[in-house]
Order: C-alpha cells, then structure tokens, then sequence
C-alpha cells in the first residue's frame, strides 16, 4: 500500500515529527440490550412464512445477549493502556457517537452508564429468543441456542457485571436508539 501527500487543501509538507495535540478514543453502536425485553421483535421469525412479515425477516442477532460484556471488554481496554498507539499520549477524551442503548429502556441505559463510570449491574437474557428452557414450542426452534454448544451461556451472560468504569472523562451524544 502506498502513501500519498496531500498539499493541495493548503500547507506545506512537514519536514519534522509532529506533536500529537488530542487523543481520542471513540465508540459507537454499542446497541446495549435487553435481550428479553417485550420490544424485542424477534418474534417475527416465528411468522417466516407469512409474506406480510418477510421484509422483516431477520430480526434476530445471535450476539444480542453479548452486547453488555463486549461493551465492558472494550472498557477494560481502554482502562489497561489508557495510551493512544503512535504517539503514546495518554487518551484525553472518550466520546461515544451513539446508539449506546438499543430500546431506549432505562434499563439499558443504566446498564451502559454503570460500564462506562464503574459499578455492578446485570441483564438478564433469561425469556429471550436464545432461551429455549423457558418456552413451550413444538415447531423447530428458529433461533440460534447457545446453550446447546455453550453449556449454562443464558446463566451465564445474565450473572452480575462489573466493570471498574473507563477511569477518564468521557461524553456521548444520543442516536437514534437511545433514551
């Protein structure tokens, strides 16, 4: 890959290593959910085979259950080499472009605000569409079930999260799926 320098925006070519003024980290779409919630809609798989409901097919994210833990992974991240790479500045400014939450619950807006600050909290995904214990279905089941290949994942990913918070400041601005 090739390296091209710009100088017809203005300026001239730098003939010295720069100074990093600012260092950012940014996320996005993190869509924390609760993957049981009642305004979920997965339930229009179940209706596949009507055409009315086709357009909307698939509704379902296999990881949906997962969205709370990758979030605080990311958080860890940040709080183990709180440095941007290249320059080693330390990160000045976390800022979240939005959609942290994705049904705009207090719930999930809870959820996120206590992995991003520090804290313990939790969303069950016990009664969501990877949950087959707590459904009676006599048809094929038309989502993915963890706990066929993961044994205890539903306990598992709905035990207490706790996350020791980003540790730096940080700002967010609402998208479209946030409360």
């Amino acid at each position: 890959m090739s390296s091209v320098t710009r100088t017809d925006l203005g300026g001239s070519v730098s003939n010295g290593v720069g100074e990093t003024l600012l260092s950012l980290v940014h996320f996005t779409d993190a869509h924390v959910l609760d993957a049981a919630s009642p305004a979920r809609g997965e339930w229009v798989e179940l209706e596949a085979h009507d055409p009315v409901f086709r357009p909307l097919l698939h509704m379902h994210r296999p990881y949906d259950s997962l969205t709370l833990w990758a979030l605080r992974a990311h958080v860890e991240r940040i709080r183990q080499n709180p440095c941007a790479g290249g320059s080693d500045r330390p990160f000045d400014l976390v800022v979240s472009t939005g959609d942290n939450i994705d049904n705009a619950q207090r719930n999930e807006l809870d959820a996120y605000l206590t992995v991003m600050a520090g804290g313990t909290t939790a969303l069950s995904a016990v009664g969501s569409a990877q949950d087959t214990s707590t459904r009676a279905f006599s048809e094929a089941w038309p989502f993915w079930n963890p706990d066929d290949t993961e044994p205890n994942f539903i306990a598992r990913v709905s035990a207490a999260c706790t996350s020791l918070g980003l540790g730096l400041a940080w700002t967010s601005v609402p998208g479209n799926h946030d409360l």
